[in-house]
């Protein structure tokens, strides 16, 4: 036909085809994918039209981009620091375990200038510390420290950046100490003195482990025999629900992390993280730990699953102490505080007014209905079904919905003349756990 174009519909920069199933793909900013892990984030849409992927992609990519405007303005935790200058450290030991091999024929000479060299470091390094006034090659390398692990130096506040400085100027001084040792001792393990890199294994004393503790059990590892042992225990709706709730845990830590590294500071940032996990309502793409954080405190899940979640992680914690896989429990004195509740008795819905009752009751399924099939046009049946009977049980009980529907003929007991409905867990009317309403 003349005069009429073709519209051509443009895609969506954020969906990738793949066997007729359309794919959320998001590149991470080069700033982030160390800090994130990857360097795009793809997940199913599990849609097959592109209208319906086009709104969904729109949808999550948003989301996906908060993400990353959180994480790039995100103020880095303590933690994060110390791991940071631990890994910082452990390039330079690797480095500075070599040792120094004199090259001339006079070999007393070099190692006394390599030791002047060191100790004009140490005394040059601890005036900065002391100071916190720190050189270009340290602010340099603190700098290029930051943006390998994927944080932004500039964008964080003058305290963490003083503390990175920091942490990167003992990791020096730490590895001029190592050079002077073994200006002395080529062969023995060296103790680092700084209590800050004390925790941090040297290579030389994970070889004298053994491979028996050289890393120790890992996450998934540990996960699979706690989710084992209890199917022997646990119905398997609770099976199923352990093994979601503890996922969020592996997705956190990572599936290959030993266990003994999971400390109370890290859980406790784990259980932060999950006070900052996006709600999830109705069917979606599922995206990792990271692309579900929020800034946004309404679209949170609500502290009470934070609770739960944090519960279920405890759980496992204590277990893995009991059964001796922990020399401790790292998540004992972690607790979910929950925001105040109402005060005790008071109201939280209101009632039925007299007239909104009498609507309810007034109506065609409790006065006389057409038919089964037309209960909502008035006639002179009455049908005695759950339709009729559960709002009046309810009306007169005050009983949940899922505790009606749930009564048997058992549960009809009579207590001192009077007819009564006993609501416990079990069927039957011989219970003494159960409530009786009158």
């Amino acid at each position: 036909m003349t005069g009429v174009r073709r519209i051509t519909r443009k895609p969506s920069p954020h969906l990738l085809l793949r066997n007729g199933v359309y794919y959320l793909r998001v590149r991470v900013p080069v700033h982030l994918k160390a800090r994130i892990g990857a360097s795009e984030i793809r997940r199913s849409l599990a849609v097959h039209h592109p209208r319906t992927a086009q709104v969904l992609a729109t949808r999550y990519g948003a989301r996906v981009f908060e993400v990353f405007e959180m994480l790039s303005h995100q103020s880095v935790s303590k933690t994060e620091v110390r791991s940071l200058i631990e890994g910082c450290f452990a390039g330079l030991r690797d480095a500075a375990d070599m040792g120094f091999l004199p090259r001339t024929d006079q070999p007393d000479i070099e190692i006394d200038e390599q030791r002047d060299l060191s100790l004009t470091r140490i005394r040059g390094l601890e005036e900065q510390i002391t100071m916190k006034v720190f050189d270009a090659e340290i602010r340099t390398r603190a700098l290029l420290l930051a943006s390998q692990s994927g944080l932004p130096f500039f964008e964080q506040s003058q305290a963490v950046q003083i503390d990175i400085m920091e942490g990167v100027a003992r990791a020096h001084v730490e590895q001029a100490r190592l050079l002077l040792f073994r200006l002395k001792d080529r062969l023995t393990p060296y103790a680092a003195i700084d209590p800050l890199f004390t925790m941090a294994p040297s290579e030389n004393a994970i070889l004298l482990q053994g491979p028996a503790t050289s890393g120790g059990i890992k996450l998934r590892e540990l996960f699979d025999t706690y989710i084992e042992c209890g199917k022997s225990q646990w119905v398997p709706k609770t099976v199923a629900s352990r093994s979601r709730q503890l996922q969020l845990l592996l997705d956190y830590f990572g599936d290959e992390t030993p266990v003994a590294a999971i400390t109370p500071p890290r859980l406790r940032d784990y259980r932060d993280a999950l006070m900052k996990l996006r709600a999830r309502k109705g069917p979606g793409p599922s995206l990792p730990f990271a692309a579900r954080q929020t800034t946004d405190v309404n679209a949170r899940i609500a502290p009470k699953t934070v609770l739960l979640l944090f519960e279920t992680a405890k759980c496992f914690f204590r277990w893995a102490y009991q059964e001796a896989h922990l020399a401790a429990d790292p998540s004992r004195d972690l607790q979910v505080k929950l925001p105040a509740t109402k005060a005790k008795g008071k109201r939280s819905r209101k009632p039925f007014t007299g007239d909104q009752l009498g609507k309810i009751f007034g109506s065609p399924v409790f006065q006389g209905s057409l038919s089964i099939t037309h209960r909502t046009r008035p006639g002179d049946k009455r049908i005695y079904d759950a339709k009729f009977w559960v709002p009046i049980i309810a009306h007169y009980t005050g009983l949940r919905l899922s505790e009606i529907i749930q009564l048997q003929l058992g549960d009809i007991i009579v207590i001192d003349g009077i007819d009564c409905i006993s609501v416990s867990e079990d069927g039957g009317g011989e219970r003494g756990s159960g409530d009786p309403v009158s």
